[in-house]
């Protein structure tokens, strides 16, 4: 949002037009009625705007790219720098915007690029400790395309198991249930060190003696017992190690 006293300090804006505040709730839908009132209730709207459901029905000017912005008072000792580095944030409260359908928030190429960044940096701080990746994807859902906008195919989930491998080459890396077989079985003979079997999302599931079970907390895709994925993998001339820890 652009500062009102801002905009009556530019001449050619405060005489041309009328700047007002909109409030509306930090809702999907509120944010949506919004912007879909473009052109009767107001002509312009200055902010946040890369969406691909609002450039569906709304034209946007790019003003500027900011890949991380941080709003604080004008009274704030941070206000006063031109840029911020992370350790000014130390020590700071912070308030953060969750994921949206911002194609800048939900790229998952970026996603990927942070959680390996973290882990490089979690590894120089405690380099005995063990890292490992997780590389879940969502199951088909009501409503996909509003939550996830930018998909996730087979192709793209191999480039960033992949990008993991050759960044981190001694980080375990570990393929969900939610793919199939097909997937799994190539994933490990590449660079995925880890893989489940057996597996049930049900809440209580595993348990004889629970008559009231959970739901299932999303679908699965390989439901393969451990048998069938040890003995798949010994076909494949690979070595099933049930655990690789050693408990004192």
């Amino acid at each position: 949002m652009i500062h009102i006293d801002l905009c009556h300090s530019i001449p050619i804006l405060s005489q041309r037009y009328k700047l007002r505040v909109v409030p509306y709730e930090d809702d999907y839908d509120k944010i949506m009625e919004v912007y879909q009132s473009l052109g009767t209730k107001f002509d312009f709207l200055i902010g946040a705007f890369n969406s691909n459901p609002i450039l569906s029905f709304a034209s946007c000017k790019q003003l500027g790219t900011y890949n991380v912005c941080v709003a604080l008072p004008r009274s704030h000792p941070l206000a006063k720098k031109e840029k911020l580095s992370i350790t000014d944030l130390y020590n700071e409260k912070l308030l953060c915007v969750s994921s949206g359908d911002c194609l800048n928030l939900d790229d998952f190429r970026k996603d990927a690029f942070a959680t390996g960044y973290h882990a490089y940096l979690l590894q120089r701080k405690y380099p005995h400790a063990e890292i490992a990746f997780s590389c879940p994807r969502l199951r088909p859902i009501i409503n996909n395309d509003r939550i996830n906008p930018m998909d996730v195919h087979e192709t793209q989930l191999l480039q960033v198991v992949c990008a993991y491998r050759l960044f981190m080459p001694f980080a375990s890396i570990t393929v969900s249930t939610r793919e199939c077989a097909r997937v799994r079985d190539n994933l490990v003979q590449i660079a995925a060190t880890k893989i489940s079997a057996g597996v049930s999302t049900g809440i209580g599931s595993h348990a004889k003696d629970i008559e009231d079970k959970g739901d299932d907390q999303f679908e699965i895709s390989d439901g393969r017992s451990v048998d069938e994925i040890y003995n798949d993998l010994l076909k494949v001339g690979m070595q099933p190690v049930m655990s690789d820890y050693i408990y004192v």
